[in-house]
């Protein structure tokens, strides 16, 4: 997984260095594989904001990756403008993240595993989401119960309500046997 997301990382930097329009370019990579001939499992690579969810059923929803917004929406202030978050990265004053794929530093995306029961839900969500809502009140809203596609409306239904202030994607899937 890491070697994935170093390559796609190479690209999009190299995509930012041939063209000075994309110089800035910046993005986030939530990769995840099911390996069902391994347990089952999800692998998973997370790089950038937003964050990766295990939601075991009948169990408390885990993030298994780290988003770059504290609960509130808010961050550390360094004092230099920059902001610290909960994980170690930080963001500029402006807001643009220093750690992402297409910068220049390193990358070090957050590789794992998870093993995986059937009824368990797998969720990769956006900052501008978790912004919005929260992560305790997105933990409630992952949590058992309805459909993936019932769940994903309630959790719009609420951020509308919110009027989220940043764009806001989420994945919602269920693990099924057949």
């Amino acid at each position: 997984m890491d070697g994935w997301a170093q390559a796609v990382h190479h690209s999009v930097r190299t995509a930012a260095q041939r063209d000075p329009a994309m110089s800035a370019l910046v993005s986030t990579l939530d990769l995840i594989i099911l390996d069902a001939a391994d347990g089952p499992c999800l692998r998973f690579a997370h790089v950038g904001d937003g964050a990766i969810w295990h939601c075991p059923k009948s169990e408390r929803p885990q993030p298994l990756t780290t988003s770059y917004s504290l609960e509130d929406g808010s961050s550390h202030s360094s004092g230099d403008g920059s902001h610290s978050h909960e994980d170690g990265s930080h963001s500029s004053g402006d807001g643009s993240p220093q750690c992402g794929l297409g910068l220049a530093s390193a990358l070090s995306p957050q590789v794992g595993t998870v093993s995986l029961r059937p009824g368990d839900r797998v969720v990769i969500i956006t900052n501008g989401a978790i912004r919005a809502l929260g992560v305790s009140r997105m933990a409630e809203l992952f949590a058992g119960g309805p459909s993936p596609a019932a769940c994903l409306d309630r959790v719009f239904d609420e951020m509308a309500a919110v009027e989220p202030k940043d764009d806001a994607t989420v994945v919602i899937a269920d693990f099924v046997t057949t």
